[in-house]
């Protein structure tokens, strides 16, 4: 993943001479909000001014080349947060961020310009998720949470685990389980198939709760094995643009 970015920025709770890090003397999981208040105000400083800022963490694999296409058609001069989005309560959606999101250069502003210091949903705020509370403070500012969706109505940040997308399931009892995903079903070079079937959009960007090996495993597969005689050619007759992006308003 990290060879696809244009630059790189660490959180750690050591201070790294060889890498540009913020040094954090607590622990990221119970404080990954006071963590994340001092990194977007880091990466505000910073002089390299990029157009969009991801957020991920050491279990997340991100395919670089999908979340492009999925920017492609946004503003970064456009106050977002791009990431899985769900609803925790009616009206009220939050992203998931083990999954990892992605944060235009205006959202960024708004947010440590007008939020961290001014709105109490934006403030040091201890023992909350990151994720949870950066969509509150989003939604304090107007900041809109954005859900990237396929041509199939999928979510492409998924927030679904390799092993719960296409591991077994328990079927009722004790004996009878079933695969949640029938490769035969969704094989596009077969007379008959059905893309909806798929367990993931096939254009998804991201996966989480990974093992460094499984990691490796995923960089073989995605960008070095070469099946003969095999081309993805139904996705050229398909509008996959991000302009399908699905927006929940947060204000």
């Amino acid at each position: 993943m990290s060879s696809s970015f244009n630059f790189h920025y660490f959180k750690h709770n050591i201070c790294l001479s060889t890498f540009i890090a913020v040094k954090r003397s607590q622990k990221y999981i119970k404080n990954s909000w006071i963590s994340m208040r001092e990194t977007l105000r880091a990466l505000h400083n910073q002089t390299y001014k990029a157009p969009y800022f991801l957020k991920a963490d050491d279990a997340t694999y991100v395919i670089m080349e999908n979340l492009r296409n999925a920017l492609e058609y946004t503003n970064p001069r456009i106050p977002f947060i791009m990431g899985h989005v769900y609803e925790v309560s009616p009206n009220e959606f939050t992203l998931s961020g083990s999954f990892g999101y992605v944060m235009s250069k205006a959202a960024l502003e708004l947010i440590v310009l007008k939020g961290l210091d001014q709105l109490t949903e934006c403030g040091p705020i201890k023992n909350v998720r990151e994720d949870v509370q950066i969509s509150k403070c989003a939604k304090a500012l107007g900041i809109q949470l954005k859900d990237s969706i396929d041509m199939f109505g999928m979510s492409r940040f998924s927030n679904i685990s390799i092993t719960n997308l296409f591991g077994a399931i328990n079927n009722g009892n004790n004996t009878d389980r079933i695969l949640r995903w029938n490769p035969t079903e969704t094989d596009y070079t077969q007379s008959v198939y059905d893309f909806k079937k798929l367990p993931a959009s096939p254009l998804l960007i991201s996966f989480g709760g990974l093992i460094p090996v499984r990691m490796y495993v995923l960089e073989y597969l995605i960008y070095h094995l070469r099946p003969i005689g095999i081309t993805h050619t139904i996705l050229q007759n398909r509008s996959y643009s991000s302009v399908m992006n699905r927006v929940h308003v947060t204000n």
